[in-house]
């Protein structure tokens, strides 16, 4: 069963999918698309993870500031996510630039990655 639900970061609310249970795994979707991207996917991959499909701030059914987002906003965002919900390390699957925020997610604190 996929849960939904938002998480306070500092640019606004984040909205996120979460199923399965196990060692966390965090999708991040391209730019202009949702975490609905991973749904065809997220109930297979909750079988042996903790999966978390995040909406970037800007996107989906986050909050959208008007602001223009960097990689390093969005992986910043996304670490903060991980803070808030007590994921301490996980491993993130990227599709498109969500695969560059993944490269930076690990250059930038790979104690979390």
């Amino acid at each position: 069963m996929i849960k939904e639900d938002k998480v306070q970061v500092k640019d606004g609310m984040m909205f996120y999918r979460s199923a399965g249970q196990g060692q966390p795994l965090v999708l991040v979707h391209a730019i202009g698309l949702s975490s609905e991207l991973w749904l065809p996917v997220m109930e297979q991959l909750a079988r042996n993870y903790s999966v978390y499909a995040i909406d970037l701030i800007g996107h989906g059914e986050s909050d959208k500031p008007d602001k223009k987002y960097s990689i390093e906003d969005h992986t910043k965002s996304i670490l903060e996510f991980m803070g808030k919900l007590g994921i301490k390390k996980a491993s993130v699957i990227g599709s498109s630039i969500g695969a560059v925020i993944a490269v930076e997610m690990s250059t930038s604190a790979p104690e979390k990655v």
